[in-house]
């Protein structure tokens, strides 16, 4: 005790002796202090929070682990997993090359790529129109069909830019990438319930059916060669099904993989199921 009284009768001294140095230490610190603390409360918000769904703690992320790293799946398999899986009622897929800028009629947005199962197992629902049905992509059936052209817009873009017009359920608009391109035309078949612009941190102004930027602009070829290919992959989520564990799906999930991959030639990779938080 009497080792920790000199001190701080030392360090009382020193103040003392500096006060205005002192200060400046003192409030440098202080400032320091908070600024770490606010960054990671606002990174804690970003990067950590549970996703605005219904039910989110029975949302997992499905990834591979291989001695390359942590990646999504392709296409092929989440698309084998999807629809042989029971411990999840759905799983949903959306382009690993995350958002991207496109015009559409002729205003700068940003769109997702998912599978068409993506609002119901996120149980989204819808202000306007519907969700798209699984007959709108045939390529996750694994048929080389093309995609409809056909989209959900946020409720933010349906508000500010279309002015809450209830008809814009029905109308085709414009879609391409860049100014360069054709546009592709996509009919709006539903408007996203209101405050959803996507699960992520950033904005969501319409999402399309997976792969169809790729067919539209890639050709029917490439993008069947590149389904299966396993650096063109896909975020993958799911929802556990009533009664299943993680550790469950994990383990059901890991031999389906280990089946698929098998079946093809390729090496096994290790699934992890984890929550979105």
């Amino acid at each position: 005790m009497s080792a920790v009284s000199n001190d701080w009768r030392y360090a009382l001294r020193q103040v003392g002796r500096q006060p205005w140095q002192s200060l400046v230490v003192v409030l440098t610190l202080g400032t320091a202090i908070g600024l770490v603390t606010v960054l990671f409360s606002i990174f804690n918000t970003v990067m950590f929070r549970l996703w605005p769904v219904k039910d989110p703690g029975r949302m997992v992320r499905v990834t591979s682990v291989t001695p390359r790293g942590e990646t999504g799946l392709s296409v092929a398999e989440w698309s084998h997993l999807a629809h042989h899986a029971r411990s999840v009622s759905g799983l949903v897929a959306n382009d690993c090359g995350g958002l991207s800028g496109a015009i559409l009629d002729g205003r700068r947005v940003y769109y997702d790529c998912v599978s068409t199962q993506y609002f119901q197992v996120l149980r989204i629902p819808l202000a306007l129109g519907r969700a798209f049905l699984p007959q709108e992509n045939p390529l996750e059936q694994g048929r080389s069909e093309a995609p409809h052209g056909v989209a959900v817009i946020s409720h933010d873009l349906w508000r500010t830019t279309f002015g809450s017009d209830p008809t814009v359920v029905g109308r085709t608009l414009a879609f391409k990438q860049s100014e360069a391109q054709d546009g592709v035309p996509l009919k709006v078949v539903g408007v996203a319930a209101p405050g959803f612009n996507g699960p992520g941190a950033f904005r969501v102004d319409l999402w399309v059916p997976l792969l169809i930027a790729r067919y539209f602009h890639l050709g029917r070829e490439t993008t069947l060669r590149q389904m299966s290919h396993p650096s063109v992959c896909c975020r993958v989520a799911g929802r556990l099904a009533d009664g299943a564990m993680r550790e469950q799906a994990r383990a059901e999930l890991q031999l389906l993989s280990d089946q698929f991959r098998t079946s093809l030639g390729k090496p096994r990779g290790s699934i992890r199921v984890s929550d979105t938080s």
